[in-house]
């Protein structure tokens, strides 16, 4: 650091300096934060063949995503790798189920159907 030797002070020039770089990091760090929070602007699909075995659907990083379900029979929806109990709701035919998280992530979730049946769900995210 710089001092003016005659008052013992630091000067203007070398204050503007480092108050900008205080500056510079603090505005870095409202960016990051903000980057997690904004959407990439474009819409991604893609559908998925739901059976009685849970399947693992990793959208990769996403904000929010809409489940449609196409098939004939309903589909469970949930976000750990227990089976969920089949008195819960099911995501039935012709239903959907938006997901919005409120900033970029890479959760995953599974799907499964009842012993026997078969779906397909359409998946859109963003």
């Amino acid at each position: 650091m710089v001092m003016d030797k005659t008052q013992g002070k630091v000067t203007p020039e070398v204050f503007q300096s480092i108050m900008l770089d205080e500056i510079a990091g603090r505005l870095a760090k409202i960016q990051e934060h903000l980057e997690k929070q904004v959407a990439s602007g474009y819409v991604v699909s893609t559908s998925v063949s739901v059976t009685d075995e849970p399947i693992e659907v990793n959208l990769g990083v996403w904000v929010k995503a809409t489940l449609f379900n196409d098939g004939d029979d309903g589909v469970y929806v949930y976000n750990t790798r227990q089976m969920p109990n089949t008195r819960d709701a099911a995501l039935k035919k012709g239903d959907s189920l938006p997901i919005d998280k409120g900033e970029r992530t890479t959760d995953r979730f599974y799907l499964v159907c009842k012993s026997g049946e078969t779906a397909t769900v359409r998946i859109f995210y963003i």
